[in-house]
């Protein structure tokens, strides 16, 4: 939805600054199709920690920030001659049904590791279950990592002592996962916040609208700047009043 959030904005910047045909070149081609990959790489993130994946998430990290390097570098390096007109009206209706995409897609909870797969051995099986509850507990569930250790290292000891699988003891691996966050204090990432994704997105605006307050731009832009700029805010501060509300409830 992100990637169609964006691209009806920029479409629609775009059709308001030059009209319904907009010039493509090198520079702009190669610099959107970067920042996409970017807002889907936001995504993967998402997508790897709520799978129990955390460090694969890290490494995620550093492939978003090797994209906005190359994405700069491409807007402010490559050739600006114009390779071909497109109607700025159709690649607003594409994002326009990105977005409607990504606002009914199904987000139901993918299917649960059954932790016995043909040819594990039960020792490996047990490993594989405690890796995964690790990852999970601070992935999806947003455990600190020492928190999310120490309750796995008490699980392997008490397997280690009843003896027992931890399918037997404990039921699916997400289940358990669950339980045990339900009574823990969760920390989200300062780099998965909602909110941290919207003091970088404020800066567009901002930047925009200082460097071009007095140059005469069509009163459209301003317009449509100020209200990015506004509408960036509000959703800001209902993140943080959200999660503001989320922490008072775990406190009390």
């Amino acid at each position: 939805m992100s990637v169609g959030l964006m691209g009806t904005v920029l479409s629609g910047w775009g059709w308001i600054d030059t009209g319904l045909m907009l010039p493509v070149n090198w520079a702009g081609l190669c610099g959107t199709a970067l920042l996409m990959c970017t807002l889907v790489g936001i995504q993967v993130i998402r997508f790897l920690r709520t799978d129990g994946k955390p460090r694969a998430a890290l490494w995620a990290i550093g492939g978003i920030a090797l994209g906005i390097v190359l994405g700069a570098v491409a807007f402010q390096g490559l050739p600006r001659h114009e390779l071909f007109p497109v109607p700025a009206p159709a690649l607003t209706l594409v994002g326009i049904v990105l977005i409607v995409w990504g606002w009914n897609r199904d987000d139901s909870p993918r299917p649960q590791r059954s932790g016995q797969d043909a040819g594990q051995d039960s020792r490996q099986e047990s490993d594989q279950w405690l890796r995964d509850l690790s990852g999970l507990l601070e992935g999806r569930h947003d455990l600190v990592p020492e928190r999310a250790r120490e309750l796995t290292a008490e699980a392997a000891v008490h397997l280690a002592d009843t003896g027992r699988t931890p399918q037997e003891e404990f039921g699916p691996v997400e289940d358990y996962a669950l339980r045990l966050a339900e009574h823990e204090s969760r920390h989200t990432p300062w780099w998965l916040r909602e909110s941290t994704y919207g003091w970088v997105l404020l800066t567009l605006p901002v930047y925009w609208l200082a460097t071009n307050i007095d140059e005469g731009r069509a009163w459209g832009l301003y317009a449509l700047a100020v209200l990015l700029l506004c509408s960036d805010l509000w959703w800001i501060s209902r993140r943080l009043w959200t999660h503001r509300k989320g922490t008072q409830a775990q406190r009390g």
